[in-house]
């Protein structure tokens, strides 16, 4: 089966998930006009965790992320699984509303 991603993309998205999920970061997208330093800390982020880099055509990243407002960067991200939880596993939980 293959590996369920999605797209994340803009400064703030990106550089939050750099910063506290790094590791479900499959590889970070950068249009690749772009040259800006708040684009290079970025990519000097994601250099410094291992975290793969391609450089994309503006068109071919607008596609990809489905936006026109990517702001020159993105991020494949790893998808989690949706979690399901037991009846007994949100008893457990403090402050939990049930409706029957």
């Amino acid at each position: 089966m293959a590996q369920q991603h999605e797209i994340i993309f803009g400064f703030h998205a990106v550089e939050s998930a750099l910063r506290n999920d790094a590791a479900n970061i499959l590889q970070l997208l950068v249009e690749k006009d772009r040259h800006d330093q708040r684009i290079k800390q970025l990519v000097q982020l994601a250099e410094s965790q291992g975290i793969s880099i391609e450089l994309v055509r503006k068109p071919d990243l607008e596609k990809r992320c489905h936006s026109h407002q990517t702001q020159g960067i993105a991020a494949r991200y790893r998808a989690s699984a949706p979690k399901e939880a037991s009846l007994e596993d949100l008893l457990e939980k403090p402050d939990v509303f049930l409706l029957v």
